[in-house]
């Protein structure tokens, strides 16, 4: 009888510990995936802007 108590507290801890690594792993996820959204936000649109942007203000110095 004891040892299958300690058996079941055992798999109760084991299933307890795995539990909060799944948590924490899903967390990691979406912060993972809010900084790849926000990289992409900025490659795709931010940057072309400052480039038009700077080529609009370089072309009318350059014909000033």
């Amino acid at each position: 009888m004891e040892e299958n108590t300690m058996e079941l507290l055992l798999t109760l801890v084991g299933l307890w510990l795995l539990w909060k690594l799944f948590k924490l792993s899903l967390h990691l996820l979406f912060w993972i995936a809010i900084i790849a959204v926000a990289a992409f936000f900025v490659k795709t649109l931010i940057l072309p802007a400052i480039l038009l942007i700077g080529g609009i203000i370089g072309w009318g110095v350059l014909r000033g």
